[in-house]
């Protein structure tokens, strides 16, 4: 089973997703038929959870993972180029889009 991890291009607004007059599911939506999101990479974990912590920047970069097949720009992935994963940004797991929210993930449809 994997995940796969998609980052949005706009962080400016994206990381203020759950206050929705700032950046909510219709402004998500829109984002992605858009092209504002760009697939990074998959990973080898069986849960969203397991998908958040192995995508995150702490003591190296999650891209050096051993759970990690990269996307979009290997090169520049293999160089630790690929920021956490966070809030904004869509994780697609069993055919499925699930949001990253302050708080957990939200299940949206695209």
């Amino acid at each position: 089973m994997s995940v796969t991890i998609f980052h949005a291009t706009n962080t400016r607004d994206s990381f203020f997703y759950g206050h929705d007059d700032i950046y909510s599911k219709d402004d998500v939506k829109e984002a992605w038929k858009n092209g504002g999101y760009l697939a990074i990479a998959k990973l080898a974990v069986n849960d969203l959870d397991a998908a958040y912590h192995w995508s995150q920047n702490i003591e190296s970069s999650w891209t050096e993972g051993q759970f990690v097949e990269a996307i979009h720009d290997p090169v520049t992935f293999a160089r630790g180029g690929a920021r956490s994963l966070s809030v904004g940004d869509i994780v697609k797991y069993e055919d499925e889009y699930h949001i990253v929210a302050s708080l957990g993930f939200e299940l949206i449809t695209l």
